[in-house]
């Protein structure tokens, strides 16, 4: 039996690590002498590239579709997935607005908001979509979709170069 999530699980660690530096700024930012702007703003190309550019469109791409075709409570289930994904891309990009305006206040709000959310979609996902998702896809499909999965990578080597990403978050 073929897992097709593995990969967008060991990614969500990766999300997760990233989640856990913004939750570090997420009380730091409204303080007089918050001058760490520049590793928030990393972290937000982060989540703006490689979660919104590669991993979210991974799994819209390759495995909602199969869920939203079963229909009932899995198909909202995916729905409610892919409305968190623009809900993070819509809250990304109001902190860099804040961020840009010197709306620490306003960023610091928007930033507990995303750290919140992503913490509960990425639990969700790894306990209970990609659960379904690995139960109602054959084998046979699986082994297709991770080779589609791989073309996608390669073809967005920009958003989806993991390793990139990380020597990002080191040097944070």
């Amino acid at each position: 039996m073929q897992a097709l999530t593995l990969e967008l699980q060991d990614e969500h660690e990766f999300i997760s690590k990233v989640n856990s530096y913004l939750k570090l700024y997420k009380d730091k930012i409204i303080s007089e002498r918050f001058n760490e702007i520049d590793s928030l703003k990393k972290l937000l190309t982060i989540i703006r590239e490689f979660v919104s550019n590669c991993h979210h469109k991974k799994e819209e791409l390759f495995i909602f579709p199969y869920i939203l075709e079963k229909g009932g409570d899995e198909a909202d289930l995916a729905n409610e997935m892919i409305t968190q994904h623009r809900d993070l891309e819509k809250m990304e990009n109001q902190i860099e607005i804040y961020l840009e305006k010197n709306n620490f206040y306003d960023a610091s709000k928007v930033l507990n908001d995303l750290v919140l959310l992503l913490d509960s979609h990425i639990e969700k996902e790894n306990t209970v979509v990609f659960d379904y998702a690995e139960f109602i896809i054959d084998d046979e499909k699986k082994g297709e979709l991770l080779d589609e999965m791989i073309k996608y990578e390669k073809d967005n080597n920009n958003y989806c170069n993991k390793n990139k990403y990380e020597k990002i978050l080191e040097k944070i």
